[in-house]
């Protein structure tokens, strides 16, 4: 497996926004609270990697990591995954009203050595939170890589999964 998961968003280090009317043209009720953009430092591809890792090994596969360009002896297989969204924001309306709500998309494949797609799977799932102080994020971003991982390890128990794995 790639050791680090391909990131196709266009800000990368963006995870978040705290919307107000000012920044989007839904009706929201008066008096949102702007407070600007969440960055993260933390590398988000090796952290996403990370946990799919996890999640394939919890249904008995044994895997390694690779840092690409491969070196000899070339893997037979390779599973990269790729972050297409990975977004939320987070609403407020006079403290300690807040709501996070947000996206991430994901696409697992596998690949032979040649680059030959043998297996593609886009997973995609929301997250949301109302906690009132702290943490709506974490909840939120947990809620959606939860469900993303059940179901990555949903698909790696199939019959199609194993089968592209033989090739």
């Amino acid at each position: 497996m790639q050791k680090q998961a391909e990131d196709r968003r266009e800000a990368l280090g963006q995870i978040g926004h705290n919307i107000s009317p000012t920044t989007s043209t839904s009706s929201f009720p008066l008096f949102w609270i702007r407070s600007g953009s969440v960055e993260t430092n933390k590398p988000v591809g090796i952290e996403i990697a990370r946990q799919v890792k996890e999640a394939l090994e919890s249904v008995g596969y044994q895997i390694t990591l690779a840092e690409a360009p491969y070196s000899d002896p070339l893997p037979t297989n390779i599973l990269k995954v790729q972050i297409n969204e990975f977004y939320f924001k987070n609403y407020s309306w006079f403290a300690p009203l807040f709501f996070t709500g947000g996206n991430i998309a994901l696409t697992l494949t596998l690949e032979n050595h040649e680059g030959k797609v043998l297996f593609a799977r886009t997973f995609q799932q929301k997250g949301d939170s109302n906690r009132p102080f702290e943490g709506g994020f974490d909840v939120a971003i947990k809620e959606a890589m939860t469900e993303i991982l059940n179901q990555i390890v949903k698909v790696s128990s199939t019959e199609e999964f194993r089968q592209a794995l033989k090739s």
